[in-house]
């Protein structure tokens, strides 16, 4: 076996699988090895609240101090909204049509989040963060 290899060779794929991957252009084992990700993001810099800017990523620290679901206005869908804080500053947190993140997630807990703070109708929020 060599790079040229197709990757059936190399390992055990279901057909949905293999499938999948020739939509990708991974056919070969080297096709596999230099398939890197579209993007990247770095989780290591945590920016406090109160130093927050529009239109850019962020990866907060921070205490949940509320978390509820509720209707979205416009769409059939369900909002999680939360707001967490960090010493520096409380931010409100948006999560689309996740209503089992409630579930997850409870008043209290210490969380690290990574998303856009995007401004909305009546405040910035960090939304649909990782």
């Amino acid at each position: 076996m060599d790079l040229s290899s197709p990757l059936t060779k190399a390992l055990k794929l279901t057909s949905t699988r293999e499938k999948a991957l020739n939509r990708l252009g991974i056919k070969t084992v080297k096709d596999l090895l230099f398939h890197f990700p579209h993007r990247y993001e770095d989780f290591s810099v945590i920016s406090p609240i109160s130093e927050l800017k529009i239109n850019q990523n962020y990866c907060i620290r921070g205490k949940i101090i509320r978390i509820q679901n509720r209707p979205a206005k416009t769409k059939s869908m369900v909002l999680t909204e939360a707001i967490v804080g960090d010493g520096t500053g409380l931010i409100k947190v948006v999560w689309f049509n996740q209503p089992f993140i409630k579930e997850n997630l409870k008043e209290g807990d210490e969380v690290i989040l990574a998303g856009k703070l995007v401004l909305g109708i009546d405040s910035c929020y960090l939304q649909n963060p990782v």
